[in-house]
């Protein structure tokens, strides 16, 4: 409701006067909210099938639905926000209908509110800090660098990314049954100790062998112009590991009931990034962003390494607080 009514003086000077559509895309924000929330129950219960097929639903009927609105000269500003609101509300639909079938292991009684909503605010904050990890270095590149060089830098980061993806789905599984394991306290050190295994049988050998072929498999994909692409590849390759590895230890202690744990982390990968760049690009450019990139993901697994030694040999329950 806010935003309808704010958002004619927020873009009148991108849209004169503001389109209905643009004022109404605002449902978008309550929809996506609650699609979430109830996505996640299908995560924590364990139930993948609707967890995964929501998380295809939205990326890709998205992508699919882009496509054909371009084909069919369909697209346009208001076709986009409604097609995101129609989007998101069958999802929430899909859910809807599945939600008999969500089982648990009955709790040890009901949580305060106070505690969930510390426990989520933890995690909010975490994904926040995340996104700037993420997205600084490239950022502050276009900012100093041609933009030759930041087409070469973030070529590389995409494929970097590719490492990323095994250690994601081995984090979301781990958090699920660490979490109806009973955490530390429970049969969760089987369970961290086992997505720790898979984790590094997924990540290391797929690093190395990026690492090693990096420059051919930029000029594979890309051609003899990436050659740059490719040199860089084999600083981020390594950078891509250790981010995995720090975002499956932050899946495994936020299933054991630590989710300031990962905020720290991510907060030190912050403050490292940020400062690191600015003294550093403006003399060499892409290449201290990558290296950069490695040293802050480097320290932000350590901190979180550290942190899970200190979660399991103390044996804290999930839902003891927040801290």
């Amino acid at each position: 409701v806010t935003y309808y009514l704010v958002s004619p003086a927020l873009l009148h000077a991108q849209f004169s006067p503001v389109p209905e559509a643009v004022r109404w895309f605002g449902c978008f924000i309550p929809l996506a909210i609650l699609a979430g929330l109830w996505w996640e129950l299908y995560r924590g219960s364990g139930d993948f099938v609707t967890w995964n097929a929501v998380k295809l639903q939205r990326s890709l009927g998205y992508t699919l639905w882009i496509g054909a609105a371009l084909v069919l000269g369909l697209a346009s500003v208001v076709s986009i926000l409604w097609s995101q609101v129609a989007i998101v509300a069958a999802a929430l639909v899909y859910l809807g209908l599945r939600l008999r079938r969500i089982s648990a292991d009955p709790v040890e009684g009901p949580v305060p509110g106070g505690r969930i909503l510390r426990y989520g605010l933890a995690v909010y904050a975490s994904s926040i800090f995340y996104m700037l990890n993420q997205q600084a270095d490239q950022l502050l590149l276009s900012l100093y660098v041609p933009a030759e060089s930041l087409g070469q830098y973030a070529t590389a980061v995409a494929l970097s990314g590719i490492i990323v993806v095994g250690s994601a789905a081995v984090g979301a599984v781990a958090f699920s049954r660490l979490a109806r394991a009973g955490g530390p306290a429970g049969e969760g050190r089987a369970e961290a100790r086992r997505a720790l295994i898979l984790g590094g049988v997924v990540l290391v050998p797929a690093g190395v062998l990026l690492t090693l072929l990096a420059p051919v498999v930029v000029r594979v994909l890309y051609g003899p112009l990436f050659e740059p692409a490719g040199r860089l590849l084999r600083v981020l390759a390594p950078a891509a590991v250790l981010l995995g590895g720090g975002n499956l230890l932050s899946d495994l202690l936020r299933g054991g009931g630590r989710p300031l744990l990962p905020t720290y982390a991510m907060v030190l990968g912050v403050a490292v990034t940020v400062p690191a760049l600015v003294v550093f690009l403006p003399r060499y450019g892409m290449w201290a962003a990558a290296w950069v990139s490695l040293a802050a993901y480097g320290l932000m697994m350590a901190f979180q390494s550290w942190g899970l030694v200190i979660t399991y040999r103390r044996g804290q329950r999930p839902g003891t607080g927040a801290s």
